[in-house]
């Protein structure tokens, strides 16, 4: 299992980026490893929702001082041709769309509906997109 930096690292190395982009990358990132290979490709606490966007807690407090400003990679990270293939096959369908973009995506998607949801319905101020719903919906519309 990888690091969430790693996985941020390749792909600002691809293209600089906002902070709400890069949560966006990391979320279908992970969506869609655990769907295709029911194991995580990267160590998290889960994507909060909390109204706003998903973001995975250590990357939030890592990069929300950057705002809406450009941030650059740390390091060059290598990763077995099998994880870089599935890397940029993320980047190449999610990277094109600034992160405005992909927020209102992921809104509407069964995963994170279901968690605002739940945040609502427990009276919380946040609530996780859970592997499952994650798993259930990536692999039905990867069928599609």
């Amino acid at each position: 299992m990888y690091d969430i930096f790693d996985i941020c690292d390749y792909f600002l190395l691809k293209q600089t980026m906002n902070h709400q982009k890069l949560e966006c990358l990391c979320f279908y990132t992970y969506a869609w490893y655990y769907a295709l290979y029911q194991k995580e490709l990267f160590t998290t606490t889960g994507f909060v929702v909390n109204g706003n966007f998903p973001y995975d807690e250590k990357l939030f407090q890592k990069y929300k001082h950057y705002g809406n400003k450009k941030i650059t990679p740390s390091y060059k990270v290598l990763f077995p041709k099998d994880i870089s293939i599935f890397l940029d096959s993320v980047f190449d369908i999610y990277g094109q769309y600034m992160g405005e973009v992909l927020v209102q995506i992921i809104k509407k998607e069964p995963p994170y509906q279901k968690a605002l949801h739940r945040r609502v319905t427990e009276t919380t101020s946040t609530s996780i997109c859970l592997k499952q719903d994650m798993k259930e919906y990536y692999l039905s519309i990867h069928k599609e």
